[in-house]
């Protein structure tokens, strides 16, 4: 005997293809708030993520040179990214710009960060000048003798 025996197959069929009507064919509903909210979130978390990564902020250096005869001085401000810069530059139309030559006889870090590294260099020479040690003489067998810093560069890092 059928299970189903008050039933036509016709009606068994029928009922057992027919849905509910909470089981309609339902398709995602995507809208357009909640795509532009994904979007936004994706993109705020892109931000957040390359600000983590972005390029260091290089903190200024201001170098001092002084003629320690005469007491004349000039500074020089650079940012401590390691840009190599020749001494005649920086100190063009200063005090201690004597025409063809730039000549002091000490140099001082007057305005730096700790852990700053700065270097005098000329051919294969180099005076370190840095948080530690933020004053030098140019001449160290004879302080306060004026010297051609023509040709010398300077640099600072952290």
């Amino acid at each position: 005997m059928p299970r189903y025996k008050n039933w036509s197959h016709h009606q068994l069929l029928h009922h057992h293809h027919q849905p509910s009507p909470d089981q309609h064919h339902q398709t995602p509903v995507t809208s357009a708030a909640s795509m532009q909210f994904a979007l936004q979130s994706a993109l705020i978390a892109a931000l957040l993520q390359a600000s983590a990564y972005s390029k260091p902020v290089f903190p200024p250096i201001t170098v001092s040179l002084a003629d320690d005869q005469t007491g004349t001085s000039a500074q020089a401000t650079i940012l401590a990214n390691g840009t190599v810069f020749a001494i005649p530059a920086l100190f063009v139309n200063t005090g201690i710009d004597n025409g063809n030559m730039v000549v002091a006889s000490s140099a001082q870090l007057t305005s730096f960060v700790e852990g700053v590294f700065c270097v005098f260099r000329e051919d294969d020479r180099a005076i370190a000048i840095n948080s530690e040690q933020s004053f030098i003489f140019f001449d160290t067998d004879r302080p306060g003798a004026l010297v051609d810093l023509s040709n010398v560069t300077f640099q600072c890092e952290i």
